[in-house]
């Protein structure tokens, strides 16, 4: 990784876990041994907020973190409240997670329903100040490396706001702050040059690569993408799974089998890498195996630069000619 970069200023992996699944989608057990799983692959950047998990994802996160805290780079956000406590709520997630597990396109009407119950665009300074004490409460520890304000507005974000958390800043409670939203607004941020730290979290991949529109000196210092492995990418795979001919001209473009789905999702996790190489990608899995796979491309520079560019020009054709996605 360059020298200069976010992930070695913080001693962390340009490479980093999202937690959105963890004590929600994952249970107790299951979740430990993802985050085992991907500490001992390696990731030392974790990704949380109080929202994941229907609000168990930062107290699982914070017991893993006991004896590990020192060698760990956490990021956390506020904004949006999950639904409260309670022992309906816990008997509804076991529920939900048996019934997506007999019937996986039950998940969106579930997320759908979870997302009802949250509470969106919670940015007064007395909510972000309860927000971070709860969150470091949870967490186990005395400071975040990174406070993200969660799915912000350009016009949400006061001089009170800013002056709040470059106040936690200086107490060290908090190392790094800045945004963790849509692209659009991301972009919106930046041309209308509202102050929001250092830090801006946004979706980017090779199908939509918004980076490109946040380069240039006036840009943000800190870059973090997600999504590289999202919903076309999902799409992606079950064309190739689905069309011969198609799967047939990517293997051949490529120079590997790509009916094995996953080494195409690390050829995507690495383009992304390749295209924020001074920040930090993130991805989320709930399968040891992909995890390793994964998170090996820290160090691993298993595919060339004519595989990125070949890459490029196979999703581009694959966007412009929907037609051509099924068998």
């Amino acid at each position: 990784m360059p020298a200069n970069s976010f992930a070695s200023q913080l001693g962390t992996t340009p490479l980093g876990f999202g937690c959105a699944n963890l004590g929600g989608r994952l249970g107790p057990r299951k979740s430990q041994a993802i985050l085992e799983t991907a500490f001992d692959a390696g990731i030392r950047y974790f990704d949380t907020a109080p929202l994941y998990g229907y609000g168990e994802a930062e107290g699982v996160l914070g017991r893993f973190l006991q004896g590990r805290r020192e060698g760990l780079t956490i990021a956390t956000k506020f904004g949006i409240a999950p639904p409260p406590r309670s022992l309906s709520l816990k008997i509804k997630k076991s529920a939900a997670r048996a019934a997506v597990a007999v019937f996986p396109q039950l998940r969106k009407t579930i997320r759908r329903r979870a997302e009802r119950m949250t509470s969106k665009g919670n940015f007064t300074v007395s909510e972000c100040r309860q927000t971070l004490r709860n969150s470091l409460r949870e967490l186990r520890t005395d400071y975040v490396d990174v406070l993200l304000m969660h799915e912000i507005l350009p016009e949400q974000i006061t001089p009170e706001l800013v002056d709040f958390l470059e106040g936690v800043k200086q107490e060290g409670l908090v190392r790094h702050y800045g945004t963790a939203t849509t692209a659009h607004n991301t972009v919106s941020i930046k041309s209308r040059q509202v102050p929001s730290g250092e830090v801006a979290q946004f979706p980017s991949s090779v199908f939509d690569n918004t980076l490109q529109m946040l380069s240039g000196e006036d840009a943000f210092k800190i870059l973090i993408t997600h999504s590289a492995l999202g919903e076309k990418f999902r799409a992606l795979t079950e064309s190739l799974k689905s069309n011969r001919e198609l799967c047939s001209e990517w293997s051949s473009q490529l120079g590997f089998d790509c009916s094995y789905v996953t080494k195409v999702g690390a050829l995507l996790l690495a383009a992304a890498m390749r295209d924020n190489p001074d920040g930090v990608v993130l991805f989320s899995s709930q399968t040891e195996n992909h995890i390793c796979e994964n998170a090996a491309l820290i160090s691993d520079r298993r595919f060339s630069e004519e595989q990125f560019l070949a890459l490029k020009k196979l999703v581009r054709a694959f966007l412009e000619h929907p037609a051509r996605q099924c068998a």
